[in-house]
């Protein structure tokens, strides 16, 4: 595995990293889809390579579930079924909603989460939108924020199972650990609109694919394009539309005149899925497909209530906790699923220097 990258400070020559990853995709082209649209794809993996980090990903949830996934013939469906309901058990506080599984750290998501050329292209998306002088309309900064430096947040995966067969439509999707995430948007409208946020600065999100979702009913991400724009009018109709509010930094969405400008995207494994943190976004319905298999990332730019954060989150690690979300100011935090594994041994490693290193230990 390829060492540790400390995002706060220059370990890798940024020269370096463009003149080696710029080639690979037109600057502009990548960039412009983002502006438009406020989503934008890059592939930057191989099919090979995902296919490994697919093996590794399923090999992590065997370890820590001592169940094997196997979700494809000739595996009986009954076993399919009861196989994703233990998973499910043991590795996800959303129920299965979205595949969302809390799986936050081990070596081989480390590799991921602090791959060279994926902090390359964060960092210039957010130098060339929240960073940049000429997009301050659509793209407003905050917190005098550092684009050159930056934080890994701890995220979650996904492995999102089949839609098992049901003999009630009602139940289709309710009943069991495949069902999709409702459009939501994982920002306040109000505070963001102020120019403020619940507990930390992220204002572009991202996941990493490692599996197509090229049709739609695959499982796959779908977004709202173009609707980061008019985010100050909708989002401040959908916050007091709405009877349950925002619960953090998340608020659902329900708004029929929303819902259907949300529509698929399409993605193959490899690509890097950026989004606006104001686009509405969900998963399809339906996943017809084979199993769905992404690696949430979140990157926070250097600035003060980021550092704060951070601080907060490793100091909730030490005690064996992770953040879920914010309500009237302070931390939900929980205990991280799989913590203790057969025997009671702790399945989530403790490693002194890598752990400090992706929560940015020493950088606050």
């Amino acid at each position: 595995m390829a060492s540790m990258v400390m995002f706060c400070a220059t370990a890798i020559s940024y020269i370096a990293l463009r003149s080696r990853y710029r080639r690979r995709v037109p600057r502009s082209e990548w960039i412009q889809r983002f502006i438009d649209d406020g989503v934008t794809t890059l592939n930057i993996f191989t099919s090979s390579e995902c296919e490994t980090f697919m093996s590794e990903l399923e090999k992590i949830i065997e370890h820590r579930t001592s169940i094997k996934p196997e979700f494809t013939p000739p595996t009986s469906l009954e076993k399919m079924k009861q196989s994703a309901k233990t998973i499910t058990d043991m590795l996800s506080s959303t129920n299965g909603t979205g595949g969302v599984m809390d799986i936050h750290l081990d070596p081989f998501l480390d590799f991921i989460r602090t791959s060279p050329k994926i902090w390359f292209y964060i960092r210039e998306l957010w130098k060339e939108t929240y960073g940049c002088s000429e997009n301050v309309v659509d793209f407003p900064p905050k917190f005098n924020a550092d684009f050159d430096s930056g934080y890994v947040k701890l995220d979650r995966v996904c492995y999102r199972f089949p839609t098992f067969p049901s003999p009630s439509k009602k139940s289709f999707n309710k009943s069991q650990p495949t069902r999709c995430l409702l459009p939501h948007i994982d920002t306040c409208p109000t505070l963001n609109i102020n120019g403020n946020v619940e507990s930390f600065y992220r204002p572009i999100q991202c996941f990493l694919a490692l599996t197509d979702t090229i049709l739609k009913d695959k499982g796959g991400f779908e977004a709202g394009l173009g609707m980061h724009k008019s985010f100050n009018i909708w989002g401040t109709k959908l916050e007091s539309s709405s009877k349950i509010g925002c619960a953090g930094n998340y608020i659902g969405i329900r708004e029929k005149v929303i819902c259907e400008k949300i529509n698929h995207v399409t993605i193959k494994a490899g690509d890097i899925v950026i989004w606006d943190e104001r686009i509405p976004h969900a998963t399809s319905k339906l996943n017809l497909g084979g199993v769905r298999g992404a690696i949430y990332l979140s990157y926070l730019p250097d600035c003060d209530i980021n550092r704060e954060f951070k601080r907060r989150e490793w100091e909730g690690w030490k005690e064996g906790k992770i953040w879920y979300g914010e309500t009237g100011g302070d931390g939900v935090w929980a205990e991280r699923k799989g913590w203790v594994g057969e025997g009671g041994r702790k399945v989530d490693y403790e490693w002194e220097v890598g752990v400090k290193e992706l929560l940015g230990v020493g950088c606050f």
